[in-house]
């Protein structure tokens, strides 16, 4: 798979941007579109491509996000839901991007040479290093932890943007101690 990317990345002219919206379909997005309520996601999909994209099965979050980034499904990678069983426990914890198996499309580019930016994807805490830059997602346990890749790029959020979410409808229900 290294191979097949390096090699169509060189073959590609330009930057690349990828843009998930996490359980957004195009019954929600075209009429919005429509409506002039998304002008620059519209002028995206206009001068760009998009597609359905299938998703996984079960079709959660954690797992479909994992499948994306390593190409593989769950059986593979080890991510079905937001949570597992802690090992040889019968207690309960939150998973996270560390827990999952398999190189993600930015660490194999990164090796490639190829400069990266990922921004807000599931699955990324805690953060791995890339030639460029990572900032966690939903499964970060918050931003007082190192969220960011580079480390000290958080302190560059918090000048430049004030405080940074990362996921409201689950910040505060990740507990940093419930995920080792």
């Amino acid at each position: 798979m290294r191979e097949q990317i390096g090699q169509a990345c060189r073959n590609e002219a330009g930057p690349v941007l990828i843009i998930g919206l996490d359980a957004a379909t195009f019954e929600i997005i075209d009429p919005m579109v429509a409506q002039g309520r998304l002008p620059y996601l519209g002028e995206l999909i206009r001068e760009g491509t998009s597609a359905v994209l299938r998703s996984t099965i079960p079709p959660l979050s954690p797992n479909a996000w994992s499948s994306f980034a390593t190409g593989k499904d769950a059986g593979k990678h080890g991510i079905y839901s937001f949570t597992r069983l802690k090992p040889n426990s019968y207690d309960v914890q939150y998973v996270n991007g560390g827990m999952r198996d398999g190189a993600t499309l930015w660490q194999l580019m990164s090796e490639e040479g190829f400069r990266v930016g990922v921004v807000n994807v599931p699955m990324t805490y805690p953060p791995e290093p890339v030639n460029g830059f990572l900032i966690s997602g939903l499964d970060a346990p918050s931003t007082n932890c190192e969220f960011t890749y580079p480390p000290q790029l958080r302190d560059e959020i918090r000048q430049q943007v004030g405080q940074y979410t990362i996921e409201l409808s689950l910040l505060g229900t990740i507990d940093a101690r419930r995920s080792e």
